[in-house]
């Protein structure tokens, strides 16, 4: 989510500290990394405890981060997207 345009402007920093090589947030993602890292570990628990029960886990941070570290590989208007935000 920190490089989401909306988090970018309502959270400007004139800090370059805050910024990633991207142009996003750190502590943004920072945080969504560590929310899916806690959230993947109790997944993994609830499989250990409930075999039965099947869960379906989506990272849409690395997903989006994809998009962002790569935006050639998607087209022209996501590459203007990303360069326009940076």
């Amino acid at each position: 989510i920190g490089c989401f345009a909306s988090y970018l402007s309502r959270f400007h920093s004139d800090n370059p500290e805050d910024y990633d090589e991207h142009g996003c947030l750190r502590w943004f993602n920072e945080f969504s990394q560590t929310h899916n890292e806690q959230l993947y570990s109790a997944i993994g628990r609830i499989n250990i405890t409930y075999p039965d029960v099947k869960l379906i886990y989506a990272d849409y941070y690395n997903a989006t981060m994809e998009f962002i570290k790569n935006p050639g590989r998607f087209g022209e208007y996501l590459l203007a997207c990303v360069l326009h935000v940076a």
